[in-house]
């Protein structure tokens, strides 16, 4: 009887966190589009601020919101 090697199981396996990172990044992605949009469209937008300035505003905001989810997100899966 051959000697059967699963190859498949390990890959895998080892696959995993690569694929929640992917699901992180992509949850990431939606949050910066949607808190960037709420903060320069909704929060800002009955202030005196300037079209281009409430843009960068929101810019910053939803890079920031990428960023912590993405820590957050990567440090619950290699924790």
């Amino acid at each position: 009887m051959p000697i059967q090697i699963d190859l498949l199981g390990p890959i895998q396996h080892a696959l995993e966190p690569v694929k929640m990172l992917a699901y992180v990044i992509l949850i990431a992605t939606f949050a910066m589009l949607v808190s960037g949009l709420l903060v320069s469209r909704v929060l800002l937008n009955n202030t005196t601020l300037s079209r281009h300035t409430r843009r960068k505003i929101g810019q910053t905001v939803g890079s920031l919101v990428g960023v912590a989810v993405i820590y957050f997100g990567a440090l619950a899966i290699f924790h």
